[in-house]
């Protein structure tokens, strides 16, 4: 048995920083409680799923450097990360693609890191 400390919602801050895998590890972890969660143009944005991605991107960590129907697509620290379900202010949880018809994303828009 591994023991570890009790959770709290500051834990689910998504790291940029991060490798790739770490940020999905992290995103995995923290769902469904306390859930990973950014901030995007100063609001909260809840990450549910996402996965690896083989789009390149040389932008700094946490750039959104891509979307599509498939994914929000991020650069981290080493590599990138499709992000697949978020929930933004509404409280609902959307795929990419539903969360896209309602928020226009400029190309380059960062997260908070």
């Amino acid at each position: 048995a591994t023991y570890v400390k009790l959770l709290t919602k500051q834990d689910g801050k998504s790291n940029w920083n991060l490798e790739n895998r770490q940020v999905i590890a992290n995103i995995n972890a923290m769902t469904p409680w306390p859930a990973a969660f950014t901030r995007l143009n100063r609001q909260t944005v809840k990450i549910f799923k996402a996965e690896l991605s083989d789009r390149q991107s040389d932008e700094p960590p946490g750039t959104i450097f891509d979307t599509d129907k498939n994914g929000i697509y991020v650069s981290a620290g080493s590599g990138t990360v499709a992000v697949t379900k978020l929930m933004g202010s509404s409280g609902k949880r959307l795929t990419a693609q539903q969360y896209l018809c309602g928020h226009d994303l400029k190309p380059l828009t960062r997260f908070d890191s």
